[in-house]
C-alpha cells in the first residue's frame, strides 16, 4: 500500500501526460490534415472550407525595395 500523497501525485502525473499526449496527437493530425488539403485539389470541399487560405502578397508588392 503506497502512501496517499504518492498515489495522488502519480494520478496527477498520469492525467497530465495523457492530456498532453492527446493534445500533441490532435495538433499533429491537424497540421497533417491542412497540409494534405493544400496539396490535394480533389479534397472534399467541406474540408477545404475549414482550412483558412494563407494570404499571399502579389509578386509586384514583394519586389519593391
Amino acid at each position: 500500500m503506497k502512501p496517499q500523497i504518492e498515489q495522488d501525485v502519480n494520478a496527477h502525473v498520469h492525467l497530465f501526460t495523457s492530456v498532453w499526449s492527446w493534445m500533441w496527437v490532435g495538433f499533429v493530425l491537424g497540421i497533417g490534415m491542412s497540409v494534405w488539403v493544400k496539396h490535394h485539389a480533389d479534397a472534399p470541399a467541406v474540408i477545404r472550407a475549414m482550412v483558412p487560405e494563407t494570404p499571399r502578397a502579389p509578386a509586384a508588392e514583394v519586389q519593391k525595395p
